[in-house]
């Protein structure tokens, strides 16, 4: 204020963050949080284990969901280049965690574990989260098309 003269706020131009920005960030934030959960249990009776997803490829999937979130961030001035970006992202996420899944119990082969290991909580979030990010992420897309 100078001079008892007040200046206008001033915010730029679609600087708000629309739905499907916010479900994208909302779902990397689901990613991270499954990216630190256990990844698989080992029970045998007598013992059980959980293995977090930052002892393998959690911390991969954890990197894919921050820049999930930051490329659908930029997209919100409708740039086409970064809501691509974000989908990629995402659908690599969703492809690690399909490829974990589907290996689990050979992580665990030499070990003569099979019937005790099952896929963990983390894990599933990872994958419903990632395809929930590439949802968001195609719509984000033909958002910033039709603009």
């Amino acid at each position: 204020m100078a001079d008892g003269v007040m200046a206008p706020a001033v915010s730029a131009p679609g600087s708000k963050l629309s739905p499907t920005v916010i479900g994208v960030l909302v779902a990397s934030v689901l990613i991270i949080i499954g990216s630190v959960l256990p990844w698989a249990s080992i029970d045998l009776g007598f013992l059980s284990e959980n293995v977090g997803g930052l002892d393998g490829d959690g911390t991969i999937t954890l990197i894919l969901a921050i820049a999930t979130a930051a490329l659908a961030f930029f997209s919100k001035s409708r740039t086409t280049g970064f809501a691509i970006g974000a989908l990629v992202a995402a659908s690599l996420s969703a492809l690690i965690a399909v490829i974990d899944i589907t290996d689990i119990t050979s992580t665990f082969d030499g070990l003569g574990l099979d019937g005790g290991v099952s896929v963990g909580i983390g894990l599933w979030l990872v994958l419903v989260a990632s395809l929930l990010a590439m949802a968001a992420s195609v719509k984000l897309i033909m958002d910033c098309r039709s603009n």
